[in-house]
């Protein structure tokens, strides 16, 4: 009969009251592996003192789901412990470090507790899990080289305890660039952006105070992690930002550049972004905005967004765009303040399990985003090749971003793709449960292509799928009512879209929506979302 290694896993609220039961689930998954006398008791004491980090610093808040895992494993030779909890990011390279002979009253609780279980445990390791949260893992091994007869190690090739923040973890975090659903920023600084019915509007705006805008330094990542956590828990569209040295990382590389408030006694405000698709893109997405609660009101949106704009990128960029959630109006005003403008609503794009803290809202569909567009520097006119029936109002979101270009009339005939091959890339955004196509260029099988995709991507039951086609081709004047056929519907423009413009259309996959909850704030946006309501077959059955 084959004998199989240990595995356990206890789910305790997060109360000191729980403790010597975690400490009796410890200790017994202690002795069927092997151990006994001082060994048992120095686990114990490396367990309590990491219970007692997550009961007493973990979570911030009473309505937080506080409750944490842990599991016992056996390894060869020895044991593992994983305490997994989803409270607030930790960097425990920041946290003080304690060195033998060191005046005892200037080391901290938290100090004095890492350097237990370092000297307790033969492993000490401490890893960010994305959305998941984060872990402490503790191991140790027997002592010589017996095992207990009856778990006998069958493990092969296992899994080492890496040094802290795994490389990784953050090695299979999402690539940097997002997808077209991006960000539930924080509500806007200023009371009279705030509906009468919100407490924001009835208190009195707080002091104003001082505070520094400049550039994120590495150490202020895990702030930006932690500022995420506090305005959305561990519900972001985009894991990454749970990974403060992949932070550290993009903005070292220039894939990112972050932005942070601070105020003059160096606490940590708020932070914005802007993220390059690529080494080659001329376009950047203004994202990853937060402002934590305490410091809102204070202008921190607008100096974050104003020192991005004008701030010099190691290339020049042609414009920058953002993706304001549309389940209220506070980020849509916003970004119009500092010159965006609106070019395309995207629907239903991410979940409602999104949180927004400080906001009070009912989440009951999934969350619709309003693409806006600020440009850079002046582009040079250009011939867009429209489809007819959507000419108009191409014509107008043209009009409102500034863009120069010329609405050219089609050919009378398609070009010919005979002898030409469909470049099409996809990409799936499991978070957000959505997808998007992009059509680089045209081939003879195209809309079969795009069909078979659409196929692959319902069957899957992917929610939203945002198919986007180049503007400066004339076949998109003859391809957009073949893929509208299939269900695809306008969506609106992305200017700069590698090459050129691109036409956004969308395909949602059989789920429930109430156009009547999506809340727009412009002129434009309005026009638009009733055009874009007009055409969605969903809503026409």
């Amino acid at each position: 009969m084959r004998n199989h290694s240990l595995s356990f896993k206890l789910t305790a609220p997060c109360d000191m009251a729980a403790l010597p039961l975690v400490l009796a689930y410890v200790r017994e998954a202690a002795v069927l592996v092997g151990f006994a006398g001082d060994d048992i008791s120095r686990i114990e004491l490396a367990v309590e003192e990491a219970v007692s980090n997550v009961v007493q610093h973990a979570f911030l808040e009473d309505d937080e789901p506080s409750a944490f895992d842990i599991v016992c494993e056996q390894v060869t030779l020895g044991l593992r412990i994983i305490i997994r909890e989803k409270g607030i990011p930790f960097d425990p390279g920041k946290a003080p470090v304690f060195e033998q002979g060191e005046d005892m009253e200037h080391v901290s609780a938290r100090g004095m507790g890492m350097a237990l279980m370092r000297q307790t445990m033969d492993e000490v390791a401490f890893h960010n899990l994305g959305t998941d949260g984060k872990e402490t893992r503790l191991v140790k091994y027997l002592p010589g080289k017996s095992v207990h007869p009856g778990f006998e190690a069958q493990v092969q090739d296992e899994e080492p305890v890496e040094s802290a923040l795994d490389p990784r973890s953050a090695g299979s975090a999402p690539a940097p660039n997002t997808p077209p659903n991006t960000p539930p920023d924080s509500p806007p600084d200023t009371p009279k952006d705030m509906p009468p019915n919100t407490p924001q509007a009835i208190q009195t705006p707080p002091p104003r105070i001082d505070y520094t805008v400049r550039r994120m330094t590495a150490d202020e990542a895990i702030e930006v992690s932690r500022s995420a956590y506090k305005n959305h828990g561990y519900t972001f569209f985009n894991e990454v930002i749970y990974y403060p040295e992949r932070l550290a990382e993009m903005n070292a590389a220039e894939e990112m550049i972050s932005a942070v408030a601070v105020t003059e006694d160096k606490e940590f405000m708020g932070h914005a972004a802007l993220v390059f698709e690529d080494a080659a893109a001329r376009t950047a997405e203004y994202t990853f905005v937060f402002v934590n609660q305490a410091f809102r009101n204070q202008g921190c949106m607008g100096r974050l967004a104003r020192f991005l704009l004008t701030t010099p990128a190691m290339r020049p960029l042609a414009g920058v765009y953002s993706y304001s959630v549309a389940n209220h109006v506070f980020t849509q005003r916003g970004v119009i303040k500092l010159g965006f403008r609106d070019c395309g609503i995207l629907l239903a794009t991410s979940p409602t399990t999104w949180k927004f803290k400080g906001i009070d809202e009912p989440g009951t569909q999934r969350i619709s985003v309003v693409l806006s567009f600020v440009y850079l520097e002046q582009p040079s006119p250009r011939r867009i090749f429209a489809p007819l029936h959507h000419r108009e109002m191409i014509g107008r979101i043209l009009e409102n971003i500034g863009a120069p270009h010329v609405l050219a009339s089609p050919p009378q005939k398609p070009p010919s793709l005979a002898a030409q091959a469909s470049r099409i890339d996809t990409k799936v955004y499991p978070l957000e449960n959505c997808a998007m196509i992009k059509v680089h260029g045209y081939g003879s099988d195209s809309v079969r292509e795009v069909r078979r995709i659409l196929r692959e991507l319902c069957l899957k039951q992917v929610a939203a799928i945002d198919l986007f086609l180049p503007l400066d081709d004339p076949t998109t004047c003859f391809v957009t009512a073949e893929l509208e056929k299939l269900g695809f519907f306008f969506s609106g423009i992305q200017p700069e879209a590698g090459r050129g413009d691109a036409l956004i259309l969308q395909y949602l996959n059989n789920i429930p929506f109430d156009y009547d909850k999506v809340q727009v704030f412009s002129d434009l946006a309005r026009d638009l979302l009733a055009y874009i309501r007009r055409l969605d077959p969903n809503e026409n059955l």
